[in-house]
């Protein structure tokens, strides 16, 4: 069976290929999701991730230092982020009552994970981030 064509690089006066499922070749793929970070995503992530992210996320680490994830496969690694069950743009359509009394970074919301289950779940989930990995 033929295999598809490679695509050029859509970045103007670029010669590479683009990557698998992408427009652009590595280089600029790295830069446009640069871009896109800073330019074009429809908040700062100061402004979603204040005080009170900080504090519930410093409070909810220290009480699960290990990932979550792993520890239900019976390996004990190490937790380096806390990750939101439900996304926080989510959480608030699904719970438009208990906005005002509520947050998002309640314990029952929040998970501990490491850098490698973080982004196998948001690769799952189709975000942006991480798309490429398997």
């Amino acid at each position: 069976m033929p295999t598809k064509p490679k695509r050029p690089c859509r970045m103007t006066a670029c010669r590479n290929y683009a990557v698998e499922g992408n427009c652009y070749c590595k280089e600029h793929k790295r830069k446009m999701d640069q871009f896109y970070e800073r330019y074009q995503r429809g908040y700062k992530p100061s402004e979603r991730y204040d005080k009170v992210w900080r504090l519930s996320r410093d409070k909810y680490i220290t009480s699960h230092p290990l990932c979550e994830r792993c520890l239900s496969n019976g390996v004990a690694k190490t937790a380096e982020l806390v990750h939101h069950i439900i996304p926080i743009d989510k959480w608030f359509d699904a719970n438009p009552l208990e906005r005002a009394m509520k947050s998002p970074h309640i314990a029952s919301n929040l998970m501990s994970l490491c850098w490698s289950c973080h982004g196998k779940i948001h690769a799952e989930m189709g975000d942006r981030w991480n798309r490429d990995t398997p």
